[in-house]
């Protein structure tokens, strides 16, 4: 029941873009929801773009990749794209420090030699 409710508002969500795909409300909303039901991939989709074409939702995004990154949610991922906010806002020793978490983060689980 719960899973359907999300389900059904992800798919009203991107029919709404398909009419405005530059709308970045609809944008925030379903990559959240995307997010909230763990799928990743597509969430993180949507903050690329969010992050390219709405930097007046930088903080909101940078806010969302943290708690990403605390719940173990493609880590590696959440950090490049925290990265990237950080060098478009000229930071660049926060920039630095997440572009070079990701590798700490693939030697500590063992994939990196």
């Amino acid at each position: 029941p719960a899973e359907f409710g999300r389900v059904a508002q992800v798919a009203v969500v991107r029919a709404a873009l398909e009419v405005t795909p530059d709308d970045d409300e609809l944008r925030w909303w379903l990559a959240e929801a995307l997010r909230d039901r763990g799928d990743l991939d597509d969430a993180y989709t949507e903050y690329r773009w969010l992050i390219r074409n709405a930097p007046h939702r930088h903080d909101q995004i940078l806010n969302a990749l943290t708690e990403s990154v605390d719940r173990d949610q493609m880590p590696e991922t959440a950090h490049r794209l925290l990265g990237d906010i950080y060098r478009r806002r000229g930071d660049v020793t926060r920039a630095s420090s997440h572009a070079a978490l990701p590798l700490q983060v693939r030697r500590r689980s063992g994939r990196v030699v």
